[in-house]
């Protein structure tokens, strides 16, 4: 187990890859040996391989998740965060103050950044993940809140740029939105042919690849879940009702998208996760 935790990301995705090979070999040497007679203690143990490496890949998968958490929580503590457990000084330059706040900010916005980026697999590290978002993003908008102060005290100071106290919040909307539309599905395609997986048909390996989607979307959107924190009450609710329904908008299209990029890379789904007949080419509703 210590070695696990010390062991390097690159080993780690390096063995996630190898346990999916071997289960995905195993799982081809069962079938085959379905109709066979007097391969039963052969299929037995097969099965139990088949189930070890599920396991041990499972395990992994957390101990990537788990790790990529750690480091990023450390990346927030070499944040200098001192403007945290201050107050800001609205009597002094107020553009001198809101440099050092925007410098702080952007620190958060690229810490953010990779948090929402990682892929987890269990529910104590996805619980991990939410909690550490919705913690960043209270802070992001703490910050924003001060800037928005900064700009009411010396309001001559910004006339460009005049107070707004709707800003902040809608700043946090902002960024969830162009994470969503930052999600790249070729990549996610590209990082499934490299694990070089085994699949009875096509159509099952459509269906994996329209699963991630949706789960990598689900993902993004899990803050969403916990209004009590998520939502700010300044924000009308249309806002964030229009942020999931584009979530669900894109799942339907990252489906579709997946189908024609699979049929341009050589495979021959058929199309019926995605609603498309191919005899009839009409959408099946």
């Amino acid at each position: 187990m210590a070695e696990d935790y010390d062991a390097p990301p690159e080993k780690l995705e390096q063995a996630e890859r190898h346990l999916g090979v071997m289960a995905g070999e195993a799982v081809v040497e069962l079938d085959s040996t379905k109709k066979q007679p007097g391969f039963a203690n052969v299929r037995l143990m097969l099965c139990m391989f088949i189930e070890l490496c599920q396991l041990r890949k499972e395990k992994v998968q957390h101990l990537i998740g788990t790790r990529q958490l750690s480091d990023t929580i450390k990346m927030t503590e070499s944040i200098k965060c001192g403007l945290a457990d201050s107050l800001t000084d609205f009597g002094a330059d107020a553009k001198e103050e809101v440099k050092k706040v925007v410098a702080v900010t952007k620190q958060l916005e690229q810490v953010l950044s990779v948090v929402s980026k990682i892929s987890v697999s269990d529910g104590p590290t996805r619980d991990l993940k939410i909690a550490l978002r919705e913690s960043i993003e209270c802070k992001l908008q703490l910050h924003l809140t001060r800037v928005e102060m900064l700009k009411a005290a010396d309001s001559k100071a910004f006339q460009d740029e005049p107070f707004d106290a709707m800003r902040p919040a809608l700043r946090i909307v902002l960024d969830r939105w162009n994470h969503l539309k930052q999600f790249s599905l070729y990549q996610m395609y590209s990082d499934s042919e490299a694990k070089d997986l085994k699949w009875d048909s096509d159509d099952q390996y459509l269906t994996h690849l329209v699963q991630e989607s949706n789960k990598q979307i689900d993902q993004m959107l899990e803050i969403d879940n916990n209004k009590l924190i998520s939502h700010d009450t300044s924000v009308p609710s249309l806002c964030y009702n229009l942020l999931r329904e584009n979530a669900e908008i894109r799942k339907m299209a990252n489906a579709y998208q997946l189908h024609v990029l699979l049929l341009y890379k050589g495979r021959n789904p058929s199309g019926a996760i995605v609603g498309i007949d191919r005899h009839h080419s009409a959408y099946i509703p």
